[in-house]
């Protein structure tokens, strides 16, 4: 009989600490890992500073623009993916690649800084 009081007993303490612990790690903040930006921080656009240069630059047309909803628009048929690869139209992963950024041509797509998507 003394022997079932005691196991009793082990088993709440023992209940109680393992609650105590589950609790304390619940409470316990999570630390996240800070990715990098999926884009380089080289490929972002500056402001310009200068008003004569950007006035220089008015009647250039842009090396990208912005992808509408799913689709490059006419004009703009390199696809770039958030993993940093510009997809050509003849390439086989162009069709299910969903873009972030469009570019007229391949080279301006390299000179951004995104690499060619192997054929």
């Amino acid at each position: 009989m003394r022997w079932l009081r005691r196991m009793l007993l082990l088993g709440m303490v023992s209940t109680i600490v393992a609650l105590l612990l589950l609790r304390r790690r619940q409470a316990l903040p999570v630390a996240t890992p800070e990715w990098p930006p999926l884009v380089p921080p080289t490929l972002a656009t500056p402001a310009p500073t200068d008003t004569n240069a950007a006035d220089a630059n008015a009647g250039e047309a842009p090396p990208w623009v912005a992808p509408m909803e799913v689709a490059c628009p006419e004009g703009f048929p390199i696809k770039v993916a958030r993993s940093g690869i510009a997809h050509e139209p003849d390439g086989r992963s162009y069709e299910r690649t969903t873009p972030v950024r469009c570019y007229a041509r391949i080279e301006d797509a390299e000179a951004d800084g995104y690499r060619r998507a192997k054929l």
